[in-house]
């Protein structure tokens, strides 16, 4: 009997030990199920600045730390690691402002390190390109789910499979082609509402973000993104359009600027668009072609905003009446703020954006605005140099109400 009653015990004691087994073996088995990077388009151009690792169970957020984790990442083909700064959970792959209960472990990283960026910039042919940018995490302590499982270290490297960048995927791509030739674009589109027609917003890059990938003349900077946010079209909703150039050739030359007016009069007859609220905004190189694209097209655009750009002071009068926003700094060193511009990339002629606004008032335009960022304003920690003026001029949040509020019926 009391044999029996040993063999009980043990058979017992021996299925709890095992049943232990199990569930420790199960919690240990857990690793990451996905990574998913995340990019964003900061004033001075889009950087990596998360990641979302993926679980199988919801993830309790008090076992973590900054030390949780190791990010690695090849951008470029140089390897380096990354800082990690904040580290949360969340029902989704997301910044958010605070935790929130889900599968994700969202690693925030350093937007300041030296291998954040992802594209690269070559002086000598003016062009940008997006690098390669693979993100390896490793999960370096233990963590647990909010079952209390463990999730047990783990050496792996486990490369991410997917990007997201907010706003910019919100923008598809497209391309308008006829017999001249062909353009690469992207657009936004609103929530719209039967009946209703929608304001159209024009951005054109600067010189290095020409090319045949569709996406440098979004993450480059915010001068497209700036109309599309979430708060921006609760406000104003609107169509965006962003053209890019292709790399052999500019805006200001006459066939780009043909193909740039018949890629609006496309998007124009395929959406509801406002004709009365048609805006243009353009930077440096894009700054050129949006002020011969008004001067040669007075009755199209109902306003515009133009960034460090250069024009004709003796081809204003078709302009007299436009609202138009200038900005550019007194010691930009690229586009000079007063002076004539011989470009001989673009064979163009212009004249700075001060000697723009003293025509323009000469010739009795009185809804001109001209900001003039002092000297040495423009410059770090702001921005890199004096030519970049669009950081201070798409943090305004000004230009956004004041451009929405025009209309061609209005002058």
């Amino acid at each position: 009997m009391k044999s029996l009653l040993g063999k009980s015990v043990a058979v017992l004691l021996g299925s709890m030990f095992f049943a232990l087994y199990l569930m420790m073996t199960t919690a240990s088995a857990q690793e990451i199920n996905k990574v998913t990077l995340i990019t964003q388009v900061l004033p001075e151009g889009e950087k990596a600045v998360a990641l979302a690792v993926k679980y199988d169970s919801n993830i309790d957020s008090t076992t973590l730390s900054i030390d949780s984790f190791a990010v690695e990442a090849n951008v470029g083909g140089k390897i380096a690691g990354r800082n990690i700064i904040k580290v949360y959970t969340n029902d989704a792959p997301a910044i958010a402002a605070q935790s929130k209960v889900g599968k994700y472990v969202i690693l925030e990283m350093n937007p300041e390190d030296a291998n954040a960026g992802t594209s690269d910039f070559n002086p000598a042919t003016w062009l940008s390109s997006r690098l390669t940018l693979n993100y390896y995490v490793t999960q370096m302590h233990d963590i647990a789910d909010r079952k209390g499982n463990t999730i047990a270290v783990s050496m792996k490297k486990i490369k991410n499979s997917a990007q997201i960048t907010p706003i910019v995927d919100s923008f598809t791509k497209k391309t308008f082609t006829d017999s001249t030739g062909s353009l690469n674009y992207r657009l936004f589109k609103p929530d719209t509402k039967m009946g209703k027609e929608y304001p159209l917003v024009i951005f054109l890059h600067g010189m290095g973000e020409r090319g045949f990938d569709n996406s440098l003349q979004l993450t480059g900077y915010r001068g497209a993104l700036v109309w599309a946010t979430p708060e921006n079209q609760a406000k104003n909703p609107a169509f965006v359009v962003a053209p890019q150039c292709p790399p052999n050739t500019y805006w200001p030359a006459d066939d780009v600027q043909q193909l740039v007016l018949k890629t609006i009069k496309d998007v124009i007859a395929k959406y509801p668009i406002d004709t009365n609220r048609i805006y243009i905004n353009g930077l440096s190189m894009g700054g050129f072609g949006s002020w011969k694209l008004i001067q040669n097209n007075p009755n199209l655009f109902a306003a515009a905003v133009i960034v460090c750009g250069a024009g004709d002071p003796n081809n204003v009068e078709p302009i007299k009446n436009m609202p138009i926003w200038l900005f550019h700094a007194a010691d930009d060193p690229i586009v000079k703020v007063s002076g004539v511009i011989n470009d001989p990339r673009m064979q163009i002629t212009a004249y700075g954006s001060r000697d723009m606004a003293a025509a323009l008032r000469a010739a009795g335009n009185t809804v001109i605005r001209y900001t003039e960022y002092e000297k040495g304003y423009v410059a770090p920690p702001l921005a890199p140099m004096g030519h970049f003026s669009w950081i201070p001029a798409y943090n305004n949040p000004e230009i956004i109400d004041w451009m929405f509020s025009q209309t061609k019926a209005g002058r």
